[in-house]
């Protein structure tokens, strides 16, 4: 006759826990590499959905390229313009509608991507030190 021991049973909820756990991750791997934010760090410096052109053109820079697209339907049909950036290891889009950013989206870069130069963004200024 079989009988549940602790032991047995501490094992098989151990064994449970670790394939979950190991699915879980395998998941993680496979989701797509760009991801939508709602915000992103520059600097010291935060952009959100619904900040200005300004306030970015402020925090960032001119970006690297521009481009004309169409809006999202909730815009209605409005056109929109999606500002390409590189931050640190990431090329990050920015869709704004209006003059007001209504998307944000990261993406790491690849190798070959990376090898293009310094990043954009704000660049830093040498102060320089009183007397």
């Amino acid at each position: 006759m079989c009988t549940k021991t602790p032991k047995n049973f501490q094992r098989r909820n151990l064994i449970r826990l670790m394939q979950q756990l190991c699915v879980l991750f395998l998941i993680g791997l496979f989701l797509p590499a760009g991801a939508h934010a709602d915000s992103i760090r520059i600097g010291h410096y935060v952009i959100v959905d619904g900040d200005s052109k300004a306030k970015v053109l402020q925090v960032a820079g001119e970006p690297e390229s521009k481009k004309h697209v169409k809006a999202d339907p909730k815009h209605k049909g409005k056109s929109a313009e999606r500002w390409v950036y590189r931050v640190e290891k990431n090329s990050v889009e920015i869709t704004l509608c209006d003059d007001v950013v209504t998307k944000i989206t990261t993406r790491p870069l690849g190798a070959a991507d990376q090898s293009k130069g310094p990043p954009s963004g704000r660049r830093k200024t040498s102060r320089k030190s009183s007397p």
